[in-house]
């Protein structure tokens, strides 16, 4: 259904599906009425004790939140701060409040408490983790449970329930948010003029200085003063449970691609930019479950392509990990470049503890 949605609001002026079109105009209506009651109704936000950081985008799918999270946590960590880290735990089933430190919560299944949560976990297992319904109410528990000194909301940008010291917006350079229409028509969480909440907006994927240049300039000139810092993420080796490698190490051997994220389009896309051999993909939905379905597809594309290895986001990987593929399965490391917005960073995170 994700794939199908995507299909139709990219191919609007196709008479063919001019009938869903007008469903998802109705639909949408209602998603802005429901927005407009939101922010009218919305009551005093909640306020924990300690310094909040959200973590949010306006459109739906990934901009790079989690990573972004986890670059926050160990930074705050290297400041020598107990990290809170606050999540709904997306994809996962159970409908339970975990908390606990990253060291325990790794030792739960992503059905339990989330993908992107367990990935978290195993990264930065000295945070402490808040996994419930309500983010506003899990910062509270977690605040009352371990004290930590900052708290991070992932994916919070919409959830004004609770009040947030530092309020990070990222914005994908990919996507002219000018073109967009509000969700379910198209991709906008909310209008774009939302953008004048943020305290500090986070431009990605810039790579490509052509790309959507002229939507880069106008977010620039629109942000009004606010602190703004590009946002790379680079790709620097490959890690299966075995080790790390380098990423060009394996540039001979075929390899099989496959991922279950927000932009699984763009995944593949970087991975042909530094593996030459790829000799297959798959691109699944996001937060896909790996059900025996998923996993006979990657079991026959293998039989077909007989590919050297497989390669995978840690996202999909903490979830497989434990499979056998009969062959090395690898998920691409990021590491996050924030070119001249270091500074800008640095002294954001700086003023929440003055």
């Amino acid at each position: 259904m994700e794939k199908f949605w995507k299909r139709v609001i990219d191919a609007k002026v196709n008479p063919l599906y001019w009938p869903i079109i007008l469903l998802l105009w109705i639909a949408s209506l209602f998603y802005r009425l429901g927005l407009f009651l939101h922010g009218v109704f919305n009551s005093t936000p909640v306020r924990v004790g300690v310094p909040v950081i959200s973590v949010g985008n306006l459109t739906v799918g990934g901009t790079g939140k989690t990573p972004v999270t986890i670059e926050l946590a160990r930074r705050l960590t290297d400041m020598g701060k107990r990290v809170g880290i606050v999540s709904l735990g997306y994809g996962r089933r159970d409908t339970e409040e975990y908390f606990g430190s990253g060291k325990e919560i790794v030792k739960r299944s992503a059905e339990e408490i989330g993908d992107e949560v367990l990935m978290m976990a195993g990264v930065i297992p000295e945070a402490v983790f808040g996994v419930g319904r309500s983010k506003s109410d899990s910062a509270l528990r977690l605040v009352e449970k371990f004290r930590p000194d900052v708290i991070i909301v992932d994916d919070a940008f919409q959830h004004r329930r609770l009040h947030r010291d530092l309020d990070i917006l990222l914005i994908d350079s990919r996507i002219d948010l000018r073109r967009e229409s509000i969700f379910p028509l198209g991709k906008l969480r909310e209008p774009i003029n939302a953008i004048s909440r943020a305290d500090l907006l986070g431009i990605t994927h810039r790579a490509d200085p052509e790309e959507n240049i002229e939507f880069v300039n106008w977010m620039v000139e629109r942000s009004e003063g606010k602190p703004l810092i590009a946002i790379e993420f680079q790709n620097s080796k490959l890690i299966s449970i075995e080790g790390a490698v380098a990423l060009d190490s394996l540039i001979e051997k075929s390899a099989y691609v496959f991922a279950g994220i927000g932009d699984g389009e763009a995944f593949v896309r970087s991975m042909r930019k530094h593996l030459e051999n790829i000799a297959g993909f798959r691109i699944f939905s996001d937060h896909c479950r790996y059900l025996s379905a998923d996993l006979g597809k990657i079991r026959s594309d293998i039989e077909t392509i007989n590919p050297y290895y497989l390669v995978t986001t840690q996202k999909d990987f903490v979830k497989l990990k434990g499979f056998d593929f009969d062959r090395p399965l690898y998920y691409v490391n990021l590491q996050l470049d924030f070119d001249d917005g270091e500074k800008t960073l640095k002294e954001a995170l700086e003023r929440l503890f003055k």
